[in-house]
């Protein structure tokens, strides 16, 4: 599914910044407004490292470091994908926004992307490429986002890296991804160097179709 969401996405700057936030939303198991809220550190040969600065486990100081492995899909890797988004980008202070609203056209302006829209680009594109096989969302994110109709959020990429994950990685390892502090919650959502060792995006990303 996630792979369908990616591959969907139009060869313009809008394409672009979504493909960046759809993967980097799943890889680093973000929240919607985690996602709107990044700063990114590329890491060469290794992949990205993203400092999530607004968190509900992490309200002060200086935020959290999540890590994403590099994929052998360049069309399914979130640092790959986020290094074409900055370059297209091109930022010129490193506190602005990664994300931004783009006008028709795809000319950017300097206002930073709401969560509102990461909620809408994941549902609608989630709705648009699953039609025709209901069992397509199941699948992928698992019983946690499929409950109510049309319930694919922004919220849909934590779940989904935690569902992907449950058959691959040890709970701890998701975790850390997820940042989940509570062993019962984590446990829903699976239906610097230490960030690298059994990151569980080594795990799953590397042929996922």
């Amino acid at each position: 599914m996630l792979a369908r969401m990616v591959r969907a996405q139009p060869d313009t700057a809008l394409g672009l910044r979504n493909r960046a936030i759809l993967l980097a939303g799943f890889g680093g198991a973000l929240r919607r407004s985690e996602i709107v809220g990044l700063d990114v550190e590329l890491v060469d040969g290794k992949g990205v490292v993203l400092t999530v600065r607004r968190s509900k486990t992490g309200q002060h100081g200086a935020g959290q470091a999540v890590a994403i492995r590099c994929s052998d899909d360049p069309d399914l890797c979130a640092p790959t994908a986020l290094r074409r988004w900055l370059e297209h980008r091109a930022p010129r202070h490193a506190d602005d926004p990664l994300f931004i609203g783009l006008r028709a056209g795809g000319m950017m302006t300097a206002t930073r992307l709401s969560d509102k829209a990461v909620v809408r680009l994941v549902r609608d594109t989630a709705e648009a490429v699953g039609d025709g096989d209901p069992g397509l969302m199941e699948r992928t994110f698992g019983n946690l986002v499929v409950s109510v109709q049309r319930s694919y959020s922004g919220h849909s990429l934590r779940a989904g890296l935690a569902t992907a994950a449950e058959a691959e990685a040890q709970l701890h390892d998701v975790m850390r991804q997820t940042r989940h502090r509570s062993i019962e919650v984590a446990r829903r959502y699976m239906r610097s160097t230490d960030l690298w060792r059994n990151n569980v995006t080594e795990k799953i990303m590397r042929y996922r179709t």
